[in-house]
């Protein structure tokens, strides 16, 4: 049963990025971080190497991600990735959005959608996470799928099934892009989700904050001392972090 690693060093898959960014909902920051992610993606003027879409529900995203694979899978390697795309050199899922606040350890989690303490907000915490598990299974080949608990709610149902599809996609990266500032750590999360999907798992050590000129012009992400040298049109996720 090879891992996905070992898969995409046999064939190695072209670099790309689909954005996914965090419903707006009056939310100035996922508002400018939809902006960014656009400016990003029409730098690349490419659609099959970079692509932004919007977050809403685990099983919105799965939808989403399954329309995408051909397009990912076909993608040829190439010498350079495109500039803007700030050093992506595989196929990588960003999530843009927020993480929870004063989150430094647990719990954890990032908001899909809604309001950070709003009723109807949908979130991917590291509780709902410890509900999931990996499974042996034929499928036809034998492989390893996730599967939530007994007494999982449906939402952590859905994050499963989403989970599991990562796990098996051409995608090899997913990177945990958190904007808004603040003390919203995702690196236990990082951890966590790098166990389930088989994918290189890369988030912030401090969340981005995006801004914008008196004009209403886009200014690069900041996150204190550790800004990539470039401009709105790249991608600048400051001082990443791979979960080990």
């Amino acid at each position: 049963m090879g891992s996905k690693a070992a898969a995409a060093a046999e064939h190695p898959p072209g670099a790309c990025a689909t954005f996914f960014v965090g419903t707006p909902q009056s939310d100035d920051q996922l508002a400018l971080a939809r902006i960014w992610a656009q400016s990003i993606v029409g730098a690349v003027a490419d659609g099959n190497r970079a692509q932004v879409m919007t977050l809403v529900s685990p099983d919105a995203l799965l939808n989403q991600l399954i329309a995408l694979e051909g397009t990912v899978a076909g993608n040829a390697v190439v010498d350079a990735p495109p500039a803007p795309l700030g050093g992506i050199a595989q196929p990588t899922i960003v999530l843009v959005t927020r993480a929870l606040d004063g989150a430094t350890a647990s719990p954890q989690g990032l908001l899909f959608y809604g309001l950070e303490d709003g009723d109807d907000a949908v979130l991917v915490t590291d509780a709902r996470l410890d509900a999931l598990s990996l499974q042996d299974v034929s499928d036809p080949s034998p492989r390893q799928q996730v599967v939530a608990g007994q007494n999982a709610d449906d939402n952590t149902a859905e994050l499963a099934r989403l989970l599991d599809f990562m796990r098996r996609s051409s995608y090899t990266a997913l990177y945990l892009c958190a904007v808004g500032g603040g003390n919203r750590a995702v690196d236990q999360l990082a951890k966590k989700l790098a166990t389930l999907v088989d994918m290189v798992v890369y988030y912030n050590q401090s969340a981005l904050v995006l801004g914008a000129d008196d004009d209403g012009n886009l200014q690069p992400p900041q996150v204190g001392d550790d800004l990539k040298a470039g401009d709105a049109s790249s991608f600048l996720p400051g001082a990443e972090q791979k979960a080990s």
